[in-house]
C-alpha cells in the first residue's frame, strides 16, 4: 500500500510540474488518471519485487535462488507488465516492454 501511495504522489507531482513547464492547460481528469496509473504501477512493481526478492539476495516469495534465472524472470515480468500497461493505454506493447526490461535491468544492476 505504501509503494502505491508513494508512486501515486510522484505521478501527481510529475503531472503538476510537467503541466507548468510545458505551459499546457490544467486537466483534472488527466491528473487523476496519472495518479491512478502511478498507484497501479507502484503496487505492481512492489509485487514483482516481493515475488523475486532482493537483487543478489534471497529468492523472495518464489524462492528462486539462482541469480541469473531470478534476474531473467524478473526482467521478463517487468517487460510483460509494462508492455501490457502501455498497450492498455493505447501505446505500443513492444515499446512498453522494452522500457520495462531496460528499467528492470538497470535498477537491478545498480
Amino acid at each position: 500500500m505504501i509503494a502505491a501511495a508513494k508512486a501515486a504522489a510522484v505521478s501527481a507531482a510529475f503531472y503538476v510540474v510537467s503541466t507548468a513547464v510545458n505551459g499546457t492547460a490544467w486537466n483534472s481528469e488527466a491528473l487523476w488518471k496519472s495518479v491512478g496509473q502511478g498507484a497501479l504501477n507502484g503496487a505492481i512493481t512492489f509485487g514483482i519485487g516481493s515475488a523475486f526478492g532482493a537483487t543478489g539476495g534471497a529468492g523472495g516469495l518464489l524462492k528462486i535462488n539462482n541469480g541469473l534465472l531470478k534476474e531473467g524472470l524478473r526482467t521478463l515480468t517487468h517487460a510483460t507488465v509494462q508492455g501490457a500497461m502501455t498497450a492498455t493505454d493505447g501505446g505500443n506493447f513492444w515499446a512498453g516492454a522494452a522500457s520495462g526490461a531496460f528499467g528492470s535491468i538497470t535498477s537491478n544492476g545498480l
